[in-house]
């Protein structure tokens, strides 16, 4: 069942026709036994585009850096400004006056990222800033002020690597294969396997602009191997859109990721995200990629890779990546898939329908209700 179901509802307004006809004939003229049609054309049409939207949609995490961060001070202007009222009836004898009022901007700071992103972000945040880019310019805004003329403070970062802020945003595209029953489509993976496996959800934004690229318990080396692959994440999400995570498994099957796999639906369109099961001594037990690259060798090469350690080294593994996907990562491109058709869900066609009938009644009504009658 797909959307052209949903069309079926058009056999409702089929229906009021008759009845108008029958009897409220003498109620009706005849171009008012359209109205139901062209209203409920429209109705099928909305819901139709609207529900494949809700449908389709899903995000993706694009990385970045912070370029700079900004403080703006706070300030005021006046607004000059005359009102009227107390007119007659024929909105005449009004009384003017003065309603001129101070209008006050609070004081805010925020971030600009390598992608072009504008951030708010709290106090505390921005001085840290401040302290790692060990830099603060004043900027005259020269700003027509009332009492307080706000001003801001810009501190840019350095390039250098070592205080590289990585920063993450989230983005919308459509995807058409997490609802598509094609050959792309991955099977639904039960609740009780999300709990038996320890399936992960994706890890939420925390701070405004921060994400986990590691997810799982490691070892002592795991702090120093997450800030490395947020600086992968931040370098080569902006030249390379491609965002890396890398998800652990302590003493489960390889069968694990290939449900991961399908509870992630493959992945987001920029995502390459390395499988990896480890013992209690981190010991490599075996490896699986998965990604929508247009190019597959970076997925066999990195569990080659992977699983020719002995002790998983994830700072190592950060150091094969960021080669191996600046070299050879392909972002798959999603208007690939528009052709797939997307079937609606059993509430989405009720609803359908629901609408349809209700909007008929309504049409009707007012068709019944109306000055307008036939003329014998």
């Amino acid at each position: 069942m797909d959307f052209q179901f949903i069309f079926l509802a058009l056999v409702i307004p089929v229906f009021t026709a008759i009845i108008l006809w029958f009897w409220f004939k003498h109620e009706t003229v005849w171009w008012e036994f359209l109205i139901p049609f062209a209203a409920s054309i429209i109705v099928i049409l909305i819901f139709k585009y609207t529900a494949e939207w809700s449908r389709t949609r899903d995000i993706e995490y694009w990385g970045g850096s912070v370029i700079n961060t900004e403080y703006y001070e706070d300030w005021n202007e006046y607004i000059h400004q005359t009102c009227t009222c107390c007119c007659d009836k024929d909105g005449n004898n009004c009384t003017t006056y003065d309603c001129s009022y101070v209008s006050y901007h609070s004081e805010y700071w925020k971030i600009t990222g390598s992608n072009g992103e504008n951030i708010r972000i709290s106090k505390q945040q921005y001085e840290l800033l401040v302290k790692k880019f060990n830099n603060k310019v004043f900027v005259d805004l020269h700003r027509g002020y009332y009492t307080n003329d706000g001003d801001k403070y810009v501190s840019t970062w350095d390039k250098n690597k070592e205080t590289l802020e990585p920063i993450i945003t989230v983005h919308f595209y459509e995807n058409r294969v997490q609802v598509s029953n094609s050959v792309f489509n991955y099977p639904e993976v039960k609740e009780k396997d999300v709990k038996q496996y320890k399936l992960y959800e994706y890890p939420e934004i925390y701070d405004n602009y921060k994400q986990k690229c590691i997810l799982g318990v490691g070892d002592s080396t795991q702090i120093l191997a997450e800030r490395k692959f947020q600086i992968l994440n931040s370098e080569l999400g902006h030249k390379k859109e491609v965002k890396v995570f890398v998800l652990l498994y302590q003493n489960l099957p390889i069968r694990t990721a290939e449900l991961q796999e399908s509870y992630w639906k493959g992945g987001n369109k920029n995502e390459f995200i390395v499988c990896i099961g480890i013992d209690d001594k981190m010991n490599v037990k075996w490896c699986k990629p998965f990604s929508w690259s247009e190019v597959a060798e970076p997925k066999i090469r990195t569990r080659n890779f992977v699983q020719k350690q002995d002790k998983l080294n994830l700072s190592e593994l950060s150091d094969f990546l960021y080669k191996e996907l600046d070299d050879n990562f392909i972002r798959k491109q999603f208007k690939e898939f528009s052709y797939l058709s997307v079937e609606p869900t059993t509430e989405q066609t009720i609803d359908a329908f629901i609408i349809t009938l209700v909007v008929n009644i309504i049409c009707s009504f007012i068709v019944i209700k109306n000055d307008i009658t036939e003329i014998n």
